[in-house]
């Protein structure tokens, strides 16, 4: 599974009206889609989790598919910071990290 932050006043266009878009990116990629508050005074941010059963021999992971279809949607400027820049948070487990960063950190 693959966990990114979302900015709240964007999650309304990530979910889509009564979870139409989520619906749709799931049907179509055989993904699941959560979508999980954090804490509500805290970051002002949403977690969303992407997973699926994930075949090896299949060239399209199903998460990865889904993730890039809620990509635009998830990175639209924020209000918050006045400008055109995107803020993104992809959320790594700590026994993945070491995969991500390398030994120390290199």
């Amino acid at each position: 599974s693959i966990r990114i932050l979302c900015a709240s006043e964007l999650i309304g266009s990530v979910i889509g009206k009564s979870g139409a878009n989520v619906r749709r990116v799931e049907q179509q990629t055989g993904a699941r889609i959560k979508v999980q508050e954090i804490d509500k005074d805290a970051s002002g941010e949403r977690l969303i989790i992407v997973s699926s059963n994930e075949i090896p021999t299949e060239p399209i992971s199903p998460t990865i598919e889904a993730l890039i279809l809620l990509h635009d949607k998830v990175s639209a400027p924020s209000e918050k910071h006045h400008s055109s820049t995107t803020v993104q948070g992809l959320l790594y487990h700590q026994t993945k990290l070491v995969v991500f960063l390398g030994k120390v950190g290199r």
